[in-house]
Formats: C-alpha cells, structure tokens, sequence
C-alpha cells in the first residue's frame, strides 16, 4: 500500500476511471511476480481494483485493494490470499540450498490510514494467517536434534522454526537469519505433518495468535510480537513444548528483523529437565504456565 497525495487528485475527483492493466514480468532484485493482471475502477477518489491476481511461489495469487482518497486522510484496505504456495521456492529466496518442500495458504486482511508510508506503518491493523500440512525440511532431523538438546552446544529453536514465517510478508523478517544452520543432520529429513502461524495487528504490531509446527514427535510454538513500524521483534520466543504443554527448552528473539539477536536456549530448563519430568510423573496433577493453547496443542 504506496500512500498517494490525495490533495493531488483534487483535478480528476469528479471523474470516473475503469482500466485493465497487465504485465508478464515485475521484478526487483531476487523477487519476481508473472502475469500480473489487475482491474481499476473508481470515481470520486475512491477507487478499487479488483480482481489483482499473479503467479507468485508457483501457485495464482489473488487480490483487491480497496483506496478511499476523499476524507482528510486517506484509506486502504487490502485482501489477499495465496492458496497452495510451494515453500521451496519462497527459501530459495533466502538460501541457495534446497530446505524445504510441500505446500502452504497464506492470507491476510489489512487495513491502513495515513499520509506518508510511516503513519501507514503506524496504522497497520489486521490478520495474517499461514497454514501448512505434510511439509517437508530437508537435511535436518528436527526429532533427533530436540531429543538431544539437553546435551546439544548449537541448538537454536528459531532455525528449527523458520518454516512459520514463510510466505509474502515473512520476507520483512527472516532477511537477518542464517537458513545455513538449518541444516545440521545431513543426509536426514524431517516430516511436518501440521504448521499454523496466525497473528493479529494492531498499530502496526503483529501478536502471535495460533503460532505452532508439529514435527513426528514434538511440538514447537512461537508467542510474543512483531513491531513492523520500527522493524524489530518484540518479546518473541520460540519453546520447545513436552506432552503436558509444558516448556522443555525456550529461546527468546530480539532486535531489528535485518540483525536478530538471538538467545542461547534457557539453559535452567535444559539442566533441569529431568527433575522436572520425574515431578510431573509424580504430581501429574500440578499444572505448569501455559505457553501455548492453540489448535495444535489437543493433539499432543
């Protein structure tokens, strides 16, 4: 969404504007969208353009967006959705190895009111949900590294994690991350059978609603927030969950989306593991803090 100057449009106001626009190829650095085709009409500085639709991830994106240019400040409004997008290529957008296969939706609901691209930012309000079955991660087994985490000196749950951020809007916040390190078990794959990874925006901060991936035998979920205005994470953790939804192992995100820092594992609950699972055998009843409730965890 480009902020447009309405006071500019004041000369063509009373006009009514229908086009149908097309274009084989936009390109701009590694990011390329084909057969773009869109539909504009408006009248009154309000316009619409719809349907917006293009291949993108090899799968047929589709769209409208919606510009209300005659109030004071203006206003957009966008829906789109990108149904049956292959991973696999979005990561080729962020690593030249090969790291992951299989399909996934991705929609999103956004609206916005400003003047200038920062009071849009600020503004921001929404949804964003991706969601994907039966994925694949290559040369990484996820299972094998969470059962050795007790004793592993590199495990980092956001590598393992990265597969929730894929999609259009989750290249504002993986360009800082380092995709080499996913894999670390070579020769070995990992199945995901389920990943959700839901937020909901407000003044421009995206909250982690439904943020969770089940590997065969583990179930990693992400909570904390997005601040897209200022381009950082906010109190973001990624934590490795036992079968009572309680955390095993947690790590926490922070910092600019382009230089994350990302913690080493909460070293007290490593250490502490055991003691802890031999409590919980013996008082089965005693609850832990929640850190996830989502749609995945009835399936534990």
């Amino acid at each position: 969404m480009t902020p447009v100057d309405g006071a500019a449009l004041n000369n063509i106001a009373v006009l009514d504007i229908a086009a149908n626009l097309g274009c084989a190829e936009l390109r701009k650095n590694d990011f390329t969208l084909t057969n773009v085709k869109l539909a504009l009409a408006g009248n009154n500085q309000k316009f619409r353009i719809a349907p917006v639709t293009m291949q993108l991830f090899g799968a047929q994106a589709a769209g409208t967006v919606l510009a209300d240019l005659s109030g004071a400040t203006p206003y957009y409004e966008v829906n789109y959705s990108l149904p049956q997008f292959m991973v696999g290529d979005f990561f080729t957008l962020l690593s030249p190895r090969h790291i992951a296969a299989g399909t996934m939706d991705f929609s999103a609901h956004l609206t916005a009111h400003g003047q200038t691209l920062p009071e849009l930012e600020q503004t921001l309000a929404g949804q964003i949900s991706l969601q994907g079955k039966n994925l694949i991660l290559y040369d990484s087994n996820l299972d094998e590294q969470f059962a050795k985490y007790e004793t592993s000196q590199n495990f980092n749950l956001v590598d393992a994690g990265a597969v929730l951020f894929a999609g259009p809007l989750g290249l504002l916040v993986t360009k800082g991350f380092d995709f080499a390190n996913i894999a670390v078990t070579s020769g070995s794959s990992s199945e995901i059978p389920a990943a959700i990874s839901q937020w909901n925006i407000a003044n421009g901060v995206a909250e982690a609603m439904d943020v969770a991936m089940r590997t065969n035998q583990n179930l990693l979920a992400v909570k904390g927030a997005l601040d897209f205005p200022n381009g950082r994470f906010k109190n973001l953790s990624f934590a490795l969950l036992d079968n009572s939804g309680c955390i095993k192992v947690e790590q926490a995100v922070k910092g600019a989306f382009q230089h994350p820092e990302i913690a080493k594992p909460d070293m007290f609950r490593v250490l502490t593991g055991a003691v802890r699972t031999l409590l919980q055998k013996l008082k089965p009843d005693e609850a832990c803090a929640v850190f996830y409730a989502g749609s995945l965890a009835a399936h534990q």
